[in-house]
């Protein structure tokens, strides 16, 4: 909303005034303070900050002077971008209703970018151009508004698709608050936690289900609600690498994401033949030097380790960094694994999520968030498939995150 200042004596021109705003715009757009002499609107600007003051040149300089003169307005006028102490409003509009003032004085407005204009009560002329000119102040404030809500609030917004995920990060660190946004039925967690440069701002939320449309949709409304710099997934995979190379637990940080079900079902020699169509969502190119960094600090690996004190494996942790598929549904079949192999040499897992969080991340409004997934092997999509190291998959996903998170954001 605007703030306009009207500065009048005229009790007939003041009234048309008012009238030309309330015809022309909505009320709720803009507020008006009225005053009759230089004295009490010059104490209101000592208290308030306006957006516009619309000045009569005549002016008395207190309720008891009977004397309304030019001087006094333009006196006014000067004081106001002399005197410190008085909020200086950022557009002037004279307005006047002796024709002989403006050639005289119009240089004066003119030399701060303020405008004087011919005030005639029959004409409309002058109606025109002062509502002419409120709309464009109403608009810039739009405009501000608009970038001042594209600004990035939050510094991280975790997201997870199962609450056991996103409950291991949020064990790392203690004493969250809840979040509601009005007309939003998930509940998010916020916190703050020392970084590289200082605090950060960390928003949390887990998706209803699994699958990329649950997370999608949650990325976009954490995007849209917190507008995080960076939008990170953490939780469990499957991992699609040989079991001597790749351990429980392990980190898989996703370099490349893509819908491993996006392609054509046809028909070859009367077999039906999946022909993909795969489209690639790529990891930042400075955040992957980052993890490449980080996931040789073996001190650090074998801590993470070490402060599980539960059921892990006997492998050591490690960290992989490489292309993974996100899929439709939990899979158990080495032959879709096959499959997509054939299109991606390199695979290093399955999931259901994260090219869902890269896409929302991708294609959001501005400012758009940085999209990383850094999700644990839990199983190897085979019929070996089980629950055992669950817990402790999501427990590595979560500590390395918050560990990357704490260097290097």
């Amino acid at each position: 909303m605007i703030k306009i200042l009207i500065v009048e004596d005229n009790e007939v021109k003041l009234g048309k005034i008012l009238d030309t705003l309330k015809d022309e715009i909505k009320s709720n757009v803009y507020s008006t303070s009225e005053h009759d002499n230089v004295k009490s609107a010059k104490s209101k600007m000592y208290e308030e900050k306006f957006d516009l003051v619309i000045l009569d040149l005549v002016l008395p300089i207190d309720a008891d002077d009977d004397k309304p003169s030019s001087e006094n307005g333009i006196s006014f006028l000067e004081n106001i971008y002399e005197n410190p102490s008085i909020n200086r409003p950022a557009h002037i509009i004279g307005l006047t209703q002796f024709s002989d003032l403006k050639p005289e004085y119009e240089h004066i407005f003119h030399k701060n970018l303020n405008h004087l204009i011919n005030y005639q009560e029959e004409e409309s002329r002058w109606k025109e151009e002062l509502i002419q000119f409120v709309w464009r102040l109403i608009e810039k404030e739009n405009e501000f508004n608009a970038n001042r809500i594209a600004a990035y609030n939050y510094d991280v917004a975790i997201i997870a698709a199962l609450d056991m995920e996103l409950d291991a990060f949020k064990a790392l660190i203690p004493s969250w608050g809840n979040v509601r946004v009005e007309n939003d039925p998930t509940t998010y967690s916020e916190n703050q936690i020392n970084g590289r440069d200082g605090d950060l701002r960390i928003i949390s939320g887990s998706a209803p289900m699994m699958g990329m449309n649950a997370a999608s949709v949650l990325s976009m409304k954490m995007i849209y609600n917190f507008r995080p710099k960076y939008i990170i997934m953490v939780g469990i995979a499957a991992c699609t690498r040989p079991r001597d190379e790749h351990g429980f637990g392990d980190v898989l940080v996703v370099e490349q994401a893509w819908d491993g079900g996006a392609g054509k079902v046809t028909i070859k020699d009367g077999e039906p033949l999946f022909m993909p169509s795969a489209h690639h969502l790529s990891l930042d190119s400075d955040i992957r030097e980052n993890i490449r960094s980080i996931k040789s600090d073996q001190a650090l690996l074998r801590q993470i380790k070490d402060e599980w004190h539960y059921n892990k494996p006997n492998t050591e942790l490690r960290v992989h960094i490489g292309p993974v598929a996100s899929v439709a549904g939990v899979t158990e079949n080495p032959a879709i694994i096959e499959e997509l192999k054939r299109h991606e040499r390199k695979i290093l897992g399955l999931e259901m999520e994260s090219y869902g969080v890269f896409y929302s991340a991708a294609n959001c409004s501005n400012p758009k968030p940085k999209a990383i997934a850094m999700k644990s092997v839990s199983d190897f999509a085979d019929l070996e498939k089980n629950d055992k190291f669950q817990l402790y998959a999501s427990y590595t996903s979560a500590k390395f995150t918050l560990e990357f998170i704490k260097r290097y954001l």
